[in-house]
């Protein structure tokens, strides 16, 4: 009987387990007796997204979970529901196990959260309270859940970082530890474990191992903090293969890679401002000059809180003055009721590599939607930075362009991203190229070309292709249980060759 062990780590990065190799003695076994595979995430790169498509076999416009927010919003403390996974209960991977007679267990994935029945155990806990579930319900006493709770936050200075750090280790070995309490329950077919903690690391610890990031301190205590959780969730994934034995298939991911958060910004709402797309009340009369202010004093604020890294207090700020958001997250200058173009997604407190722009049809007057769009794609496409000439967008498409389904409307009209370093800006009436003045809050950022994947396929097969993307996790799992399922996947089997017809 075929027999899988999943192991889903977020926001592990290919290169960064290329730089460490040497010290990962379990991803190098992994390596060695199966493949290590070139894979990609989704647009956007975000948790959510990208760990519905690797679930599901799906492109993200088919399940649905499609979210431009920003990381201020998934500290846990501003956000105020959980991500919504209806769409997506039911179609995973786990779920047509199961469906199919497999026993299955399943740990913590991301969108767990509430948990839903399965044939077997799932545990999923809340990103926004410290509630942790367990079904069937019966388990609940078994297990030490409320531990296993997420670190929310950010680091701060000092003893803080510190502390960050342990309590993040804790929470991996207690992770961990409910793994193998649950292997020794029963003989799974199905074994699925997810851990976030490396993201969260990732995120705050950048900075203090790139010495090319500007917000660099210098030689310093934490250099060697990504490294060692890398180590940490080797000797997690070492142990697991362990206790799984050669007789059981082995598969690795993450939902998206991990590097630096853009330094530089390309204003796009200035372009389309200049391009006559967007319109301004900045300058139309009274209370322009007041708005102008405005925009300078938040950059300036925002600046000083990144600068001194003061994320905490900008948190506590923003949830007990709700208000103090929308100014920073929707521009006061832009006039809605005339703008027919804009950057989506207005939450850019951080800059992202990848972005969208929205076409405001009910202010098109008769104006064509896709000759807009054509036009729009045009303009942006051609953008280089004067200085070196370097052209700025790596690639830019209208949304259908990209994935097809029936949620492809809660994509922005236009979807683009940039070249690494360089961030997608929505000032207005401001440099059209310029530095990101928060950097230094969140420095590491997600990106989508290098997530990791491992496979180790019990019954000797090799891999029919070397590149993959997230949607052919799912049809890899089933394929390595040995199950079929009528499914209509985005992806196929890494077992198989070629490529399904559907875009990706």
């Amino acid at each position: 009987m075929s027999k899988v062990l999943v192991v889903i780590i977020d926001g592990m990065d290919r290169l960064q387990v290329a730089r460490f190799e040497k010290e990962l003695p379990a991803l190098r076994q992994l390596k060695e007796q199966g493949s290590q595979l070139t894979s990609s995430s989704v647009c956007p790169p975000d948790s959510p997204t990208a760990c519905a498509s690797l679930y599901t076999g799906l492109n993200p416009a088919r399940h649905g979970v499609v979210y431009f927010i920003d990381p201020l919003e998934k500290t846990g403390f501003l956000a105020t529901e959980e991500a919504d996974n209806s769409t997506i209960r039911g179609r995973t991977f786990w779920d047509l196990a199961g469906q199919s007679g497999k026993r299955v267990c399943v740990l913590l994935p991301y969108l767990g959260y509430p948990v839903w029945p399965v044939n077997g155990i799932m545990v999923g806990k809340s990103t926004i309270t410290t509630n942790v579930q367990i079904l069937p319900e019966s388990s609940a006493t078994e297990y030490p859940l409320p531990a296993l709770t997420s670190v929310k936050g950010f680091p701060g200075h000092g003893a803080r970082l510190d502390r960050y750090i342990e309590a993040h280790k804790r929470l991996v070995s207690r992770e961990l530890e409910l793994a193998r309490q649950m292997w020794a329950k029963e003989s799974w077919d199905l074994f699925a474990v997810y851990s976030g903690c490396l993201d969260t690391i990732h995120h705050y610890f950048w900075k203090y191992s790139d010495e090319e990031d500007p917000s660099y301190p210098g030689p310093n205590r934490y250099h060697d903090v990504l490294r060692d959780f890398y180590k940490l969730y080797d000797a997690f994934i070492g142990e697991l293969m362990a206790l799984a034995g050669a007789d059981t298939s082995v598969l690795v991911a993450s939902d998206h890679g991990h590097g630096r958060r853009p330094v530089k910004l390309l204003n796009v709402n200035e372009l389309l401002r200049q391009k006559g797309l967007l319109a301004s009340r900045a300058r139309a009369g009274a209370g322009g000059g007041s708005l102008l202010l405005a925009e300078r004093l938040k950059r300036s604020a925002l600046s000083f809180v990144s600068k001194h890294d003061l994320g905490n207090l900008a948190r506590l700020l923003l949830k007990v003055f709700p208000g103090a958001k929308r100014l920073y997250t929707s521009p006061p200058a832009i006039d809605w009721d005339r703008t027919l173009a804009y950057v989506s997604d207005l939450s850019g407190i951080k800059a992202y590599s990848h972005g969208g722009i929205k076409i405001a049809r009910q202010n098109l007057a008769g104006r064509d939607y896709e000759e807009l769009r054509d036009s729009v794609i045009e303009d942006i496409s051609g953008i280089v930075e004067p200085a070196s000439g370097q052209k700025l967008v790596k690639w830019i498409r209208r949304r259908e362009d990209l994935y097809s389904g029936e949620y492809i409307n809660r994509y922005p009209d236009i979807i683009l991203e940039l070249e690494e370093d360089w961030g997608v800006g929505w000032a207005v009436h401001n440099s059209l190229f310029g530095a990101s003045a928060s950097h230094n809050l969140v420095p590491g950022s997600h990106k989508s070309q290098s997530p990791v994947l491992f496979v180790r396929d019990a019954r000797g097969r090799t891999v029919g292709q070397r590149e993959a993307t997230l949607m052919d996790i799912a049809p890899t799992v089933l394929d390595l249980l040995q199950v079929e399922v009528k499914a209509d996947f985005d992806g196929r089997s890494l077992f198989q060759k070629g490529r399904p017809d559907r875009g990706d």
